[in-house]
């Protein structure tokens, strides 16, 4: 998946542009490409990535350039699956997982692979689970969450149930199985999956997931 940058919305749908960023995928899916610096470097046409995107610049007369660059591979027991949300301004891959490998290709699982990719694009989360967030990022919220508290003036021993109640808030709307799910309220995506699983006779999950967004 490529995210090609440019200056101006614009620009961004000229025919130009468009045709030259499912090219710049083309290529990065062919060699397995997962960063910008590399795909600049990737041979296109007689010549190089970053040497067609100066040529199109000068026609252009913005600035282009790939932001991002991400290429997942399914491992032996999972799928990838994209989505495109509708105006081409957020694009989510994810690998949904199963212990019975006949199930991947079944109806349910696509559709399962779409409802995660959309609720990704919808609600952003920084990771599947807890484990993934970063020490650094829940302790920059601790933090936040107790100078807040501590401007309230309460006592000390509500001050840390606040602070620990928020945290734990946090940590349930940035992790994706903790969310609640866009389509049903006070479901989890964790309890989603288990559904699927169970249509399908197979325990399901998802391994990993790429995200990203213009501007984002």
């Amino acid at each position: 998946m490529v995210l090609l940058a440019t200056e101006t919305d614009f620009v961004a749908k000229n025919e130009l542009f468009v045709k030259t960023a499912k090219k710049l995928a083309e290529i990065a899916l062919k060699n397995k490409i997962n960063s910008a610096e590399e795909l600049l470097s990737a041979k296109m046409n007689e010549s190089t990535v970053e040497e067609e995107l100066k040529i199109l610049i000068s026609k252009i007369g913005e600035n282009i350039k790939p932001a991002k660059v991400a290429y997942l591979e399914a491992s032996e027991n999972g799928i990838i699956h994209y989505y495109i949300h509708p105006g081409n301004r957020i694009g989510v891959m994810v690998e949904i997982t199963s212990d019975d490998p006949s199930s991947l290709e079944k109806p349910e699982t696509i559709e399962l692979a779409n409802e995660l990719a959309m609720q990704i694009a919808f609600s952003k989360p920084l990771a599947i689970t807890e484990d993934e967030i970063p020490k650094e990022t829940l302790e920059k919220e601790r933090e936040i969450y107790l100078e807040q508290a501590k401007q309230s003036g309460k006592p000390e021993k509500a001050i840390q149930k606040i602070v620990e109640g928020k945290l734990r808030k946090f940590i349930e709307q940035q992790t994706l199985l903790n969310q609640e799910y866009i389509r049903e309220a006070k479901t989890k995506v964790i309890d989603i999956i288990n559904r699927y699983g169970e249509k399908v006779g197979a325990k399901l999950g998802i391994k990993r997931f790429v995200w990203f967004e213009v501007g984002g």
